[in-house]
């Protein structure tokens, strides 16, 4: 946790993936946007809450890891899989398809983030940085996301323009409203 220009940023560093070819792994920087979104959205204070817990349930002598089990240890890629079936369990979701494949594997959350972005109409370039996709892999899990954002999209056409020709618009009557 820092401050930059009086700005409250976290730095998450984030473990090497299996394209990380350096196996160095990335940091990924976020800062505190509560002025505008609640603070329950904000991604600097949910660091910030999450590294409080795991400090408190961390072993005599030891550092937690920031996502950890109850018990203070490694959260594995299997402890958190078993966790989100629990949950699907006890929300009443299926979890096993008829056959008795599972529903849920360890990419659920990339898999259910991408489709949540992209039903947002997050655009696909952010999605894929975001998820740190350095492939169009990206692409499976949004090809059955419904088309909700479609609507924002036949409005854009409609209106005969794109997205950057509405915000330079926009910049315009500012501009032209703001007295000098």
């Amino acid at each position: 946790f820092r401050t930059l220009d009086g700005a409250l940023l976290v730095d998450v560093y984030l473990p090497s993936q299996k394209n990380d070819l350096e196996g160095s792994g990335c940091t990924r920087t976020h800062t505190c946007v509560c002025k505008l979104k609640s603070r329950e959205l904000c991604p600097y204070h949910l660091c910030l809450d999450q590294h409080a817990f795991a400090t408190s349930i961390a072993k005599e002598g030891k550092s937690s890891p920031f996502a950890p089990t109850w018990d203070g240890d490694r959260f594995t890629k299997s402890n958190f899989v078993d966790a989100v079936m629990l949950v699907c369990q006890r929300l009443g979701i299926r979890t096993h398809t008829h056959s008795g494949a599972p529903l849920i594997t360890g990419h659920v959350m990339r898999a259910t983030g991408a489709i949540f972005l992209a039903e947002l109409g997050v655009e696909l370039w952010r999605i894929q940085l975001l998820g740190r996709w350095g492939s169009e892999a990206v692409k499976l899990y949004i090809k059955n996301a419904p088309l909700a954002a479609m609507n924002d999209v036949a409005l854009e056409a409609f209106m005969k323009k794109d997205l950057h020709a509405i915000a330079g618009d926009i910049a315009a009557l500012k501009a032209a409203i703001v007295p000098n």
